[in-house]
């Protein structure tokens, strides 16, 4: 059922491991919410590369705006090695969580600037962005040479590529991707639905769903 858009976003950005294009497209397609762009955030890479891309899915075919480098959770590396190993939904875990969110509302960070509020969807797995603090937010600590320092959870992004994204708010109701090892496969009726997203320049959009989804573990 995903297989044209899971070629053309292979097309569109090859370096995407396909498992992960597919959890990200199936978790996305149950969720049911309109979006323009498609935020994907690979956490089995190490930090030093770049392993997040912005797609954008609302011409004709899907077309990568940015690759770049995402920091991940302290509490997902506590070594500093630059690889995360560890994912949690936990209160005060510092853990990044994997699965599918939705970029939420925009509001002011004291230290950070403007930011925005995260709501998980993925039952379990990443539920507790929104009460646990998880924003996406531009941090200092993240360069455009590989040197990226660890956050509190967050997914942060390079201050001037943060800025870039979102020109007139443009990464308000993006749907994020996280994966990494454990990375849940979501199973719903909805993942058997056409793909809402666009193949024609005039598409027409489900109407949004507020549940969330519902995973299984993957092998």
């Amino acid at each position: 059922m995903f297989l044209p858009l899971l070629i053309q976003l292979h097309q569109a950005a090859p370096q995407i491991a396909t498992a992960v294009v597919e959890r990200a497209l199936a978790a996305a397609s149950c969720a049911n919410r309109p979006t323009k762009h498609l935020i994907i955030a690979d956490m089995s890479q190490p930090s030093s590369v770049r392993r997040l891309w912005v797609l954008d899915l609302s011409g004709p075919t899907p077309l990568l705006l940015e690759q770049t480098y995402v920091a991940h959770g302290a509490g997902s590396d506590p070594i500093r090695s630059g690889l995360p190993h560890h994912f949690g939904n936990a209160l005060n875990s510092n853990q990044t969580s994997l699965g599918l969110s939705v970029v939420s509302e925009p509001y002011e960070m004291v230290k950070h600037g403007k930011s925005y509020r995260l709501d998980g969807l993925t039952a379990g797995f990443d539920d507790n962005m929104r009460i646990r603090g998880v924003v996406l937010h531009p941090a200092d600590y993240v360069s455009t040479s590989g040197r990226v320092g660890r956050s509190n959870g967050c997914p942060a992004l390079n201050p001037a590529v943060f800025a870039t994204l979102d020109k007139e708010n443009a990464l308000a109701g993006s749907l994020l991707w996280i994966d990494g090892q454990g990375a849940p496969t979501v199973h719903c009726a909805a993942r058997f639905a056409p793909s809402p997203w666009p193949l024609t320049v005039s598409p027409t959009w489900a109407t949004p769903s507020n549940k969330l989804c519902i995973p299984e573990i993957s092998s």
